[in-house]
């Protein structure tokens, strides 16, 4: 037999016998159901400068009155993916059924949260009735201290405070639902010896926690407060625990306690956000990657991809709305002016009533791009005696203004607080910082609810002057732009009727519209496309885009006489209509007839 047979030979029958000690009916190894120690990472990103450590500053074990061993409460947390957590069993007396003293439970954890990376910071939970409450202590070098019997809760803080170490008060709103602060927190709040309040503990929210964050300059935090196993109280496959997000250059103990003492947290719990708004902000633009961007002067589209474990819900005026799934793409192709509008981040808290509120042009600015500067406020008749606040999310960027409409510069009116203005204005915002490209600009108009004066004038002749364009139009702002002029005429009133064109024309109405009453006017613009209304300088209604019919709505102070009024309007295909309607002081709604526009 040759020697290639033999090996042949050699290795079938070591293939069955291989074969056959895998079906060993002595024993087999069951592994489809068992489940792998694995770490499971959230997806929550860095800000610039820091890193994003996921954190719970309040757990239990079998020493206090958890079920769980410390070791398995540092298994849970890394298997969930969390950085930093603090074991903090009460400092009432312990289970009678351990041998301990009240460090016992961090020694036992300490050698596991070191092979797993974690950060261990050792801590106790400060444990009183009402209505002092419950109090965490972390970085304390002995927990035994504050189980004595003879320490007063003003010597167990001021002992913290002088020790360096973080207290947290609890669950404020807890067992009345009264999150009110007593006197002795006050007093340990000006002290500074109490660094932050658990705005969310479990599953209870306290957003009046938030306002004390703000007035006294401490952090917000959201915590766990487990006594179960993790799994038992989490659907931790689906989401998290309470964690609170520590912005730190690293995960050490120093890193992470200069960080709290700063205030650069953000609570986190079931989707929602609670913080201060630099930080909520730098969350959500770090969250939300734009990609093939491509933005004009009326529309823009673009790729957004939510590259966090945080659903970003954003409700606009008018039901507006942009929902940015978690770990998701969405497709956007939008109006300009829907990105310049400021949106209320519904998932967000800034204090105790507000949401974090941004304009889409926050997301759309490039890396080297000043942001968008934006107004929160309503700007539609407004008090003259009210101040217009403006706002501008890049850091160190200066904003310029104008009242003219031309576009600002370097060289424009700067602005450095709230301003106020004695007529209706046409605002026009953009900001600059050195080394950056220049924000977009932001154009707004300012209507004050004082009656707006009529020219001097007594005019005869009735109907509008009108410009008639032909072009493809996106806008009612490109008619003269990008148009080409084919006729002039007048007309009795805004008609479509003096187009020539069936389809992508634009005509351009102007004159006077005589106002008989001093008093309030309402006015009603209703177009298929886009239309745009002025009245006294005023841009009263904005009815701009490509659309079906629709109708916009708004109010106008005015003393008897004639005003100046234009109207553009374009018509991109198919139907073609305009109406102008008013609301007379006094009078049911009608259409503006011929008689009451004027020409010199």
């Amino acid at each position: 037999m040759k020697f290639s047979q033999l090996i042949l030979i050699f290795f079938l029958l070591f293939s069955l016998t291989a074969h056959a000690q895998e079906y060993d009916i002595q024993y087999r190894r069951l592994t489809g159901f068992m489940k792998t120690d694995a770490r499971r990472e959230i997806n929550i990103p860095d800000i610039p400068g820091y890193k994003t450590l996921k954190c719970d500053f309040h757990m239990h074990t079998i020493f206090s009155d958890g079920i769980v061993l410390p070791a398995e409460r540092v298994n849970e947390a890394w298997r969930e993916g969390l950085d930093v957590i603090a074991i903090t069993d009460h400092t009432t007396p312990q289970p009678k059924y351990v041998i301990s003293d009240y460090n016992t439970s961090y020694k036992m954890a300490l050698n596991t949260a070191e092979k797993r990376g974690i950060t261990l910071i050792q801590g106790t939970e400060y444990t009183k009735g009402q209505p002092l409450g419950h109090l965490n202590i972390l970085f304390t070098k002995d927990a035994n201290f504050y189980a004595r019997k003879d320490l007063t809760p003003d010597d167990a803080l001021d002992y913290a405070g002088k020790e360096g170490a973080f207290v947290i008060y609890n669950h404020p709103g807890w067992p009345d639902k009264n999150s009110e602060l007593e006197p002795f927190h006050i007093k340990h709040l000006e002290k500074k010896n109490i660094r932050a309040v658990e705005v969310i503990n479990s599953n209870e929210f306290y957003p009046v926690a938030m306002d004390y964050c703000l007035k006294y300059n401490i952090a917000p935090i959201s915590n766990s407060d487990i006594h179960n196993p993790i799994h038992a109280s989490y659907d931790i496959a689906r989401t998290h625990r309470n964690l609170t997000l520590v912005f730190a250059t690293d995960n050490s103990e120093a890193s992470v306690k200069e960080a709290l003492l700063a205030g650069r947290t953000v609570a986190f719990a079931d989707n929602m956000l609670v913080g201060k708004p630099e930080y909520i902000g730098e969350i959500i633009r770090q969250s939300l990657q734009v990609s093939k961007l491509k933005m004009g002067d009326y529309e823009f589209s673009c790729n957004v991809t939510n590259q966090s474990d945080i659903t970003f819900i954003f409700n606009g005026p008018d039901s507006r709305q942009f929902i940015f799934p978690a770990n998701s793409t969405v497709q956007l192709s939008e109006l300009t002016a829907d990105a310049e509008m400021v949106y209320k981040v519904d998932n967000t808290y800034v204090n105790s009533v507000d949401h974090f509120e941004i304009p889409l042009m926050f997301l759309l600015a490039a890396k080297d791009e000043v942001i968008m500067p934006f107004i929160r406020q309503n700007l539609t008749l407004i008090d003259p005696s009210s101040r217009i606040g403006i706002t501008c999310p890049t850091p160190g960027a200066q904003i310029r203004y104008t009242l003219d409409g031309s576009d600002p510069t370097e060289a424009s009116m700067l602005y450095t607080a709230p301003i106020d203005f004695n007529k209706s204005v046409y605002l026009t915002l953009k900001a600059f910082k050195p080394g950056y490209i220049a924000s977009k600009t932001l154009r707004r108009q300012i209507l004050l609810n004082t009656p707006h004066e009529p020219e001097p004038l007594k005019l005869t002749k009735n109907g509008l002057q009108y410009q008639y364009y032909e072009g493809a139009f996106h806008s009612a702002t490109e008619i003269k732009a990008k148009g080409k002029l084919v006729s002039e005429g007048i007309s009795g009133k805004p008609d479509v009727g003096v187009a020539t064109a069936t389809d992508f024309f634009g005509i351009v109405f102007s004159g006077y519209v005589y106002a008989p009453l001093n008093g309030e006017y309402q006015f009603a613009l209703e177009s298929d496309d886009g239309a745009v209304l002025k009245i006294s300088g005023v841009e009263l209604l904005n009815n701009d885009g490509s659309h079906s019919l629709s109708t916009v709505r708004g109010s106008m102070n005015l003393k008897k006489g004639f005003h100046p009024i234009e109207i553009r309007y374009f018509d991109d295909y198919e139907e073609q209509e305009l109406r102008l309607f008013w609301t007379v002081p006094g009078k049911p709604i009608m259409e503006i007839g011929k008689e009451n526009f004027f020409i010199k």
